[in-house]
């Protein structure tokens, strides 16, 4: 038999070469599943012309109609409520105030049976069923203590107060509003 003998020197250059090779093909590989996953997604938030504004908690996925087929809910910053299937507007209604959250539920233990979908507005509380306005409560004033009425008044004519003011109210033992 033939004895093989290997250069260390070369061994480690083949060894850099593999972990080079293979690093390459990590990359590679990380690069082309990027690019698939980003094919995957729905680029309708891309659209300049939509004019969503909208914070996370006024956004859901909801099957409205009870058949299965999931729509997008919007409650934008406009006081609009879109609903969206893909990438079309299916309705729009107007909103009292500033959206703050959007909640869907079932009021009913019934299969089948449509979801609610809550809006908290202001001091409004809309719902909606299938799409449409369904009741609207509205939530009484709560007093507010006159010392935090006070420094909103100061926040008016001098912001830098405000933290020191509120800080105040709050060790006084006053629940803020």
């Amino acid at each position: 038999g033939r004895c093989a003998f290997t250069n260390p020197a070369r061994s480690s250059d083949h060894t850099h070469m593999a972990e080079l090779a293979g690093a390459q093909a990590l990359e590679a590989h990380r690069t082309n599943e990027e690019a698939r996953s980003r094919k995957v997604w729905l680029h309708a938030w891309h659209d300049p012309v939509a004019s969503l504004r909208a914070f996370s908690p006024c956004v859901r996925l909801a099957d409205l109609n009870g058949d299965g087929d999931h729509k997008l809910l919007v409650a934008g910053q406009d006081r609009k409520l879109r609903v969206y299937k893909g990438t079309n507007l299916l309705s729009e209604n107007l909103l009292l105030d500033a959206p703050t959250a959007i909640a869907v539920f079932y009021p009913e233990a019934r299969r089948g049976a449509p979801p609610l979908t809550a809006v908290a507005a202001g001091r409004h509380l809309f719902l909606y069923r299938s799409l449409r306005p369904y009741y609207k409560f509205v939530l009484p004033d709560l007093p507010i203590d006159r010392r935090e009425s006070e420094a909103w008044e100061e926040v008016r004519s001098d912001a830098s107060g405000l933290r020191s003011a509120l800080a105040e109210a709050r060790d006084a033992g006053i629940a803020l509003s």
